[in-house]
């Protein structure tokens, strides 16, 4: 699977699922950038393509709605 990156109207890739998970432990790609492949769909949060464990701080939570890590005492997500 080859997945494809959209962040703020513009496109990026193909890459795979690893160098994807790569790029957001990196911090190259956001977990509100949006992820698509052929035969999804529609575009998604790229979290819920492959993951967001790499993109997640140790100490932190995911926001359960967009996929955007928080510290763990943020009460609301400041991305949605």
């Amino acid at each position: 699977m080859m997945i494809h990156i959209s962040r703020d109207g513009e496109q990026f890739g193909p890459y795979s699922p690893e160098q994807v998970q790569e790029y957001l432990a990196g911090g190259q790609l956001l977990p509100t950038d949006l992820a698509w492949y052929e035969g999804a769909a529609d575009w998604v949060p790229v979290t819920a393509v492959v993951g967001g464990a790499a993109a997640m701080p140790v100490s932190g939570v995911a926001c359960t709605n967009c996929g955007t890590a928080m510290d763990a005492d943020q009460v609301i997500c400041l991305a949605c």
